[in-house]
């Protein structure tokens, strides 16, 4: 588990990257006022130019440094060490540390998943994967309420743990479940994009959609509209949904600020689960399961 360094590695691992890797593009040097013929050259480049050889031969023998953990009592030991080693620089995201705290084949293929698709990436507006792992969290954070939703503690972070260390645990029982929930998880971003003229999972207030990405909105949406058969039906009821959606925030105060309420209350996350599902039900004349939080009960 590497604790601190991951955007060092990363700079390195993309420095040795080939032209046609397309997860890590290659870098290219820039800014090096004592070798200036490094710069604008790629690693490959650099390998292809018999004048530059012996660079290339110290990099490659150059140690990284480290400092090797062990025998560490529990996971609250560890994000204090993180906590020490990032005060006064950028601290780590919550992705991040989980990354390094909960591997296993659950969480590997969220990391790939999100890399490929590309839905995800159109949510926020990337490209590439993104440096501090918000895509992966979206897709972690989907199975998290897909999947447990009833068992919620009022606790993001520590909610989407378990579900890392669940899925992970039963994953060779689950993966063919998982990668097809995956699938229409793609679906459903793209059905709400459609529906939504572009701009999902965002407020409605003040007359116009928010500019800013809510990922309360987000959870109600991919939850619903990635059951197929709410999916198939819902392809033919765009407008009216979208209305519905408006018409809420509008006119349901609880609704609205439902989405703006810490995470660590229940009730406004069982309220909009409960009322969007009842609203799907409707336009859709279908019957729909909704989910109800047991601390609720």
């Amino acid at each position: 588990m590497v604790i601190d360094g991951k955007q060092r590695l990363i700079t390195l691992r993309r420095f040795f990257s080939k032209s046609d890797d397309d997860i890590f593009p290659a870098l290219r040097l820039k800014g090096i006022e004592l070798l200036p013929e490094l710069n604008n050259k790629t690693y490959e480049e650099i390998c292809g130019d018999a004048n530059l050889n012996d660079y290339i031969s110290q990099v490659e023998n150059q140690p990284i440094r480290t400092i090797v953990i062990k025998n560490w009592p529990n996971e609250e030991f560890l994000y204090n060490v993180f906590l020490r080693l990032n005060t006064g620089s950028l601290p780590l995201s919550t992705q991040e540390l989980r990354q390094a705290l909960h591997p296993g084949p659950f969480l590997d293929f969220c990391d790939d998943f999100s890399v490929e698709s590309k839905p995800i990436q159109k949510i926020l507006n990337i490209d590439f994967p993104d440096y501090r792992m918000r895509d992966i969290e979206l897709v972690v954070r989907y199975f998290a309420f897909k999947y447990f939703i009833v068992d919620y503690p009022g606790n993001l972070k520590y909610f989407f743990d378990e579900t890392v260390n669940k899925l992970n645990f039963h994953w060779p029982q689950q993966e063919n479940m998982i990668v097809r929930q995956a699938e229409l998880l793609n679906q459903a971003i793209l059905l709400c994009f459609d529906i939504f003229d572009g701009r999902p999972f965002r407020k409605w207030k003040n007359g116009d959609f928010d500019k800013r990405f809510n990922r309360a909105i987000y959870d109600i949406m991919v939850y619903y509209f990635s059951n197929e058969i709410i999916f198939d039906i819902a392809k033919d009821q765009k407008e009216r949904i979208k209305e519905a959606f408006i018409e809420r925030c509008t006119n349901d105060v609880d609704f609205l600020s439902s989405f703006e309420f810490s995470t660590k209350n229940i009730t406004p996350t069982q309220y909009r689960f409960r009322v969007w599902g009842e609203e799907i039900a409707s336009i859709l004349s279908i019957p729909v399961s909704i989910p109800k939080i047991r601390n609720e009960r």
